[in-house]
């Protein structure tokens, strides 16, 4: 077996969690295995956190002393890691969506990957269900990405220019992720 740190955590139900294991690549490859506090397993992962980092995002059912495991990837190095476990909030998309009419300015956060203003929304997605996402100015060439909650780009718009930028995805786990709008041509 391979060595692990135990971990409780108190987790209410709807309520979001991140739950991140990050540690040296030349160390370590951390793994996260989630159990409810009847030791059944609810989650495992290994790089959803970028490589070689684990990322679990969960909302539990009902209220309980969760447990975490934070070990090694199959019998790997063993080394120094950290735990990161907080609450994240996003908004369920409905039948109808998402729309919001806005303004990208020069006062926004601006986005290392594009050196652009950009607006962020978290949204909860559902695994296995396809989520459009578009974005349309007149102003600017709009530019969309999708991060999971360690930050991490999981998607890049998938049609672009004229003034649109568009992406369909379909998560492969529930989970927040966040929608990074921003320009191309800032």
């Amino acid at each position: 077996p391979q060595p692990a740190k135990q971990f409780a955590h108190k987790m209410q139900a709807g309520k979001h969690y991140v739950i991140e294991m990050r540690g040296d690549p030349k160390e370590i490859d951390p793994w996260l295995i989630l159990r409810d506090s009847t030791g059944k397993i609810l989650a495992e992962d290994d790089n959803s956190g970028g490589f070689p980092n684990a990322l679990i995002v969960h909302s539990p059912k009902k209220d309980d002393d969760y447990q975490i495991s934070a070990t090694v990837f199959k019998g790997g190095p063993v080394g120094p890691f950290s735990l990161r476990i907080r609450e994240e909030t996003g908004l369920a998309l409905g039948p109808k969506g998402f729309s919001k009419v806005g303004v990208l300015a020069v006062t926004d956060t601006v986005d290392l990957l594009m050196n652009a203003p950009a607006q962020t929304f978290n949204f909860i997605l559902k695994k296995g269900t396809p989520c459009f996402i578009g974005m349309k100015s007149q102003q600017f060439d709009p530019y969309l990405r999708l991060e999971n909650m360690a930050g991490i780009n999981v998607k890049y718009e998938d049609f672009g220019g004229e003034g649109k930028s568009g992406m369909v995805y379909t998560p492969l786990a529930d989970g927040i992720y966040r929608v990074v709008a921003t320009s191309f041509d800032y």
